[in-house]
């Protein structure tokens, strides 16, 4: 697997960088139920106006995977490689970054995409560890309950 890589003149200063959540321009369109704006639009204004990354969205890849819906993984697979593949066309020197509702069962398909700097995950990463956490308390304390004194 390759890793993208930013330049380091991309960050002379070693002063914060700016990565733009585009995934957002998602709930706008759900919230009015139309295709519109487009997130490669987003993408473009941000780049425009100096951003130095953007955040893609995955959510509804992974709300595809949850009820095992192929065809619209796939689907949704094929339009992250095309925004990948847009903005890097478009300026290498942005990064690309992706996430929203990626967990250890939907995330490969998504590392193994070529120019993605960044993957973000929280919620999934969080619950699982609360979630592995429990299990290791009810074993240690099932253990210290039926361990002879």
């Amino acid at each position: 697997m390759t890793t993208a890589s930013l330049p380091s003149s991309n960050n002379p200063l070693q002063k914060p960088l700016l990565s733009i959540n585009i995934d957002h321009a998602a709930t706008l369109r759900q919230a009015r139920g139309v295709s519109y704006p487009s997130h490669l639009a987003a993408a473009l204004w941000c780049e425009k106006a100096g951003a130095d990354g953007i955040e893609l969205y995955t959510g509804a890849y992974a709300e595809a995977s949850l009820v095992a819906d192929m065809d619209m993984q796939n689907a949704e697979l094929k339009r992250i490689k095309q925004a990948v593949a847009t903005a890097r066309r478009s300026d290498n020197k942005i990064s690309i970054n992706a996430g929203h509702g990626l967990t250890r069962d939907n995330v490969n398909a998504i590392a193994q995409i070529e120019g993605i700097y960044e993957l973000n995950i929280g919620r999934a990463f969080i619950a699982g560890a609360v979630f592995l956490g429990l299990e290791q308390a009810v074993i240690m304390m099932k253990e210290a309950m039926y361990t002879d004194l």
